[in-house]
């Protein structure tokens, strides 16, 4: 994650997140803003690449655990990999200095666990969003 991002600039990439071509709406994830109306919200019934008419530029509410529990589900469709342990299986973690990391965890030639990195930010959001939008290496 680059440290120089300031507030505006992570915000400005997760509003974008939604024109991303691996974005979906899930279904129970909350849309915010429908045109004319700022705070008007509804929840998603169906799954749908993008959202129309006056709600057409509604964002995702990132403080919503339902929508925070749609969007971890995605990044964990988008990244699983039955090759993997546990399927490439996902998880959040935060450290000591209250960044996200969204890892999966691996068998080093060890034995022993370990996890790759697969994106950081400052909020859990933030990190789960980078993820989505990140090429596979």
């Amino acid at each position: 994650m680059d440290e120089n991002l300031d507030e505006a600039t992570t915000r400005e990439f997760m509003d974008k997140s939604v024109l991303d071509p691996k974005w979906v709406w899930l279904p129970g994830m909350k849309a915010v803003g429908r045109k004319g109306m700022p705070k008007a919200w509804f929840r998603l019934e169906e799954e749908t690449r993008r959202l129309y008419g006056d709600w057409a530029a509604a964002q995702p509410d990132w403080n919503d655990p339902a929508t925070l529990g749609c969007l971890l589900y995605h990044v964990r469709r988008t990244w699983g990999n039955p090759d993997r342990l546990w399927n490439g299986h996902i998880e959040v973690h935060r450290d000591h200095r209250n960044l996200y990391f969204v890892v999966q965890p691996y068998h080093d030639d060890q034995g022993g666990l370990a996890y790759h990195t697969l994106a950081s930010g400052k909020t859990e959001a933030e990190a789960l969003l980078r993820a989505l939008v990140r090429e596979r290496d």
